[in-house]
C-alpha cells in the first residue's frame, strides 16, 4: 500500500515536470543554463543531473526551464497615500522681462487736495505809469474860525481859472498854460503862500500886493500845465 502511494506521487511530479517542459518547449538534451535536468526512477522519484548521459538504465530523463513564460499583465494596484510636502525649492533665477502691457482704463477723477501753503511775498514791482487825474471833488463844508491863529487865506483852482472853493480870495485867472493869477482881499507880499498841484509836477509861487502869480513846472524844470493848483497864504495876524 505504501509503494502505491508513492507511485502516485511520483507519477504526479513526472506529471508535472513533463506540464514545466510543455511550457517551456520540447525536451532537448541541450544543455544550457535555463534548463535543469533530471532522471526519474521507475516510482517517479526525480534526481537532478549535469544531463541525459547521467541517467541510469532504469532511469527516464527529463528537463525543464527554471523560468516559465511570462504571465498576463495584472491589474493596476490601488493609488498609495499621499507623500508629504518637500521642502521648498532654492529660489529661481529671475526671468527675462515681460512686455508692457497695454495702457489701462484712466481711474475716476481725484479729491481736490487741500489748499497748498502761501508762498512768500513777492517783490514789489515797478511802478507804474501816472493815472489821468480823477474829476474834482465838492468842496468840504468852511470849518470854524480858530482863535487868536494867523489869518489864513486859501483857494482850489481848477484848469483856466475855475473857482472851486476858496477863503479871502477875490478873483482867479489863468493867463498862459504855466501860470495862474490869484487876487486877495489882502496885501499878502508879507505872507507865506505855498502851492501844490493834483498831478506829479511842482508849483512856485510870487506875490506882490494883494496879487499871487504860481507857475506850474515838470521835474526836469519845463514849464508845466494842464493841473490844477491849491493855494495857501498864512498870514499874521
Amino acid at each position: 500500500m505504501h509503494r502505491f502511494m508513492r507511485s502516485r506521487a511520483a507519477t504526479a511530479v513526472v506529471a508535472a515536470s513533463l506540464s514545466a517542459v510543455a511550457v517551456g518547449g520540447v525536451a532537448s538534451a541541450t544543455h544550457d543554463a535555463n534548463t535543469i535536468h533530471a532522471c526519474l526512477s521507475t516510482t517517479g522519484v526525480p534526481r537532478i543531473v549535469a544531463g541525459a548521459g547521467d541517467c541510469r538504465r532504469s532511469e527516464s530523463y527529463v528537463d525543464w526551464n527554471k523560468q516559465g513564460a511570462q504571465g498576463a499583465v495584472g491589474s493596476p494596484g490601488a493609488t498609495g497615500a499621499t507623500g508629504l510636502q518637500g521642502p521648498t525649492g532654492p529660489q529661481g533665477p529671475a526671468g527675462p522681462e515681460g512686455l508692457d502691457g497695454e495702457p489701462g482704463i484712466p481711474g475716476p477723477q481725484g479729491a481736490t487736495g487741500a489748499p497748498g501753503v502761501a508762498g512768500p511775498q513777492g517783490l514789489v514791482g515797478p511802478a507804474g505809469a501816472q493815472g489821468a487825474p480823477g474829476p474834482q471833488g465838492a468842496p468840504g463844508p468852511q470849518g470854524p474860525a480858530g482863535t487868536n491863529a494867523p489869518q489864513t487865506r486859501w483857494a482850489f483852482v481848477a484848469l483856466g481859472g475855475t473857482v472851486v472853493g476858496s477863503s479871502g480870495l477875490q478873483s482867479a485867472s489863468q493867463p498862459t498854460t504855466a501860470t495862474y493869477q490869484l487876487v486877495w482881499d489882502r496885501n499878502v507880499s508879507g505872507c507865506a503862500v505855498i502851492a501844490t498841484t493834483t498831478s506829479s509836477q511842482y508849483a512856485s509861487t510870487l506875490s506882490s500886493g494883494n496879487t499871487t502869480t504860481v507857475s506850474l513846472w515838470h521835474s526836469g524844470g519845463t514849464a508845466g500845465g494842464g493841473t490844477s493848483v491849491h493855494v495857501a497864504a498864512h498870514c499874521p495876524s
